[in-house]
């Protein structure tokens, strides 16, 4: 063999082994080139149907429960007592009376809503009549207020619109009364019940109590299950 020959054949070899180098490395930058998302992402997933949803839950009202026991009243509470109403003491003159109300109107003196009084009617800064304040025709001190606002009250909690039921269960029992002879006014009374000087008002004659008997004063221990406090007096005649 000649030595044209000889490198022939070599360097046929050489080019035929260098091809086969270059193929080997496009297949394998082939297999390291990252292949579209399309080509990667599975189409045979299944989704599976029996997936059960659960229909029992409970959903806590606790916290709406707190909410509406941490709302305030919409009614403010006036204490009643012997002495008066709130701020609003008996035996005092309109002028005083207006001077401990700052934020009430105390208006001019007339006539009562009761026989043979007179005195002023006490309202709120929204024009709502809060109580009466009254003395005997020609006294010149307020010796009994007069309410039918629920929003005066005792200590116990007990003023108009109570039922008396509610209230014997807090004072004992109840004795209900009226006189002919005086407008027929009907009150209640209780064997435990607050200072001598409150009275609570049921209405007029038999609105409350259940009497028997015939006569100008009438008494009973009995009274409809509806029976409620019309009003709330307090009276000091110590000033006349």
């Amino acid at each position: 063999m000649t030595l044209q020959s000889t490198l022939f054949s070599k360097s046929r070899r050489l080019t035929v082994g260098l091809i086969a180098l270059s193929a080997i490395a496009t297949l394998t930058a082939c297999k390291t080139q990252p292949t579209n998302a399309s080509e990667t992402t599975p189409t045979n997933i299944e989704i599976p149907t029996d997936i059960e949803i659960p229909t029992d839950i409970e959903i806590s009202t606790d916290l709406e429960t707190a909410e509406d026991e941490s709302e305030p009243a919409t009614t403010n509470k006036i204490l009643v007592s012997e002495t008066g109403f709130g701020n609003a003491t008996l035996c005092t003159t309109p002028e005083e009376l207006q001077a401990a109300l700052p934020n009430f109107v105390v208006g001019s003196p007339g006539n009562g809503p009761l026989v043979d009084t007179q005195g002023v009617e006490i309202t709120d800064a929204d024009g709502n009549l809060a109580f009466y304040a009254l003395s005997v025709v020609g006294g010149n001190r307020l010796n009994l207020f007069v309410t039918d606002n629920p929003a005066y009250q005792t200590a116990e909690g007990i003023g108009p619109g109570t039922l008396v039921e509610t209230a014997v269960e807090t004072y004992g029992t109840a004795e209900l009364s009226y006189h002919s002879e005086a407008e027929s006014r009907e009150f209640v009374s209780f064997e435990n019940g607050p200072a001598q000087a409150i009275a609570f008002r049921t209405g007029s004659g038999d609105a409350a109590g259940i009497y028997e008997g015939e006569g100008d004063y009438q008494t009973t221990a009995e009274y409809r299950p509806e029976a409620t406090i019309k009003s709330i007096w307090v009276n000091d005649r110590s000033c006349l």
